[in-house]
């Protein structure tokens, strides 16, 4: 949000809300990928965890 701000203040206040849909979409960018990485590591422990049983 900090960021957002500063990129509002240095172009100008007409490009203050481009800022913050910039910012959400980077944040909603970085926020799947690590839900992707945490899916995938689960799966990978399940299926170590389901071999050991096997």
């Amino acid at each position: 949000m900090w960021a957002t701000a500063a990129i509002g203040l240095t172009a100008g206040v007409g490009d203050y809300p481009l800022a913050v849909v910039v910012t959400f979409i980077v944040v909603i960018i970085l926020a799947s990928n690590t839900l992707q990485k945490n899916r995938t590591r689960k799966r990978i422990d399940s299926n170590e965890l389901n071999n050991r049983f096997l």
